[in-house]
């Protein structure tokens, strides 16, 4: 009988998610906000006078202006500076205008308290949907409006699907893959012999204890 050999590699399982920035995750975030409210006010039949001016056209006209707009790269200093005004008074604009909606919402939702049990749950769904949307509206503020540096550990890449990670692979022509590492071990056949999902954690500090536990399960 041939001696059972394994072998490790990771790689990367990609969520189906668009390359997220604070402003598009914003987006995300309002965007539900008002589609759920809406829903509920519709389901509870109150008069359209309370939700008609939650729109999204004039939030992703203020998003799309701001995909668009560019750092200078003159070597003029006074352009660059007025540039980056330009850019900041556009994400202030935006910001502006998703907080215009979360405070509408906010006031909707104050009149909706009840004890239905599915009224609630909707409204919760509501309110996890504002924490997002004003966790990004705190990061675009100091990153792009007081000019911080964002740690890693603050940001978030996707509102729907929360366990997706930011993963430099280092792959030639792919930087940056969006998802979640696994990791596998096969035997010299193709079998699968186990494996690791792996959240938060870089290579060393798995692979030994992966390996280990495959060999203690199958005598390697």
């Amino acid at each position: 009988m041939d001696i059972l050999k394994g072998c490790g590699d990771s790689f990367v399982v990609e969520t189906n998610v668009h390359y997220p920035t604070n402003t598009n995750l914003l987006f995300d975030a309002v965007r539900k906000i008002i589609e759920l409210t809406i829903q509920l006010c519709v389901v509870l039949k109150l008069p359209s006078s309370i939700y008609e001016d939650l729109g999204v056209k004039e939030i992703k006209k203020a998003l799309r202006l701001i995909q668009k707009l560019r750092r200078s790269t003159s070597k003029d200093e006074e352009k660059k500076k007025q540039r980056d005004q330009v850019i900041i008074g556009a994400h202030v604009a935006y910001i502006d205008l998703a907080n215009d909606r979360i405070n509408k919402v906010k006031n909707i939702l104050n009149l909706l308290c009840g004890e239905n049990i599915a009224r609630i749950n909707k409204i919760n769904e509501i309110q996890k949907f504002i924490t997002h949307a004003e966790r990004q509206i705190n990061l675009i503020d100091r990153r792009v409006i007081k000019g911080e540096i964002i740690p890693h550990t603050d940001k978030v890449f996707s509102i729907f699907k929360k366990h997706t990670e930011w993963l430099n692979k280092g792959k030639a022509g792919v930087p940056v893959e969006l998802g979640l590492k696994v990791c596998v071990v096969d035997d010299q056949y193709g079998f699968l012999l186990n494996y690791k999902v792996i959240q938060n954690q870089t290579d060393e500090k798995y692979a030994v204890d992966l390996i280990q536990e495959t060999k203690k399960c199958f005598q390697i």
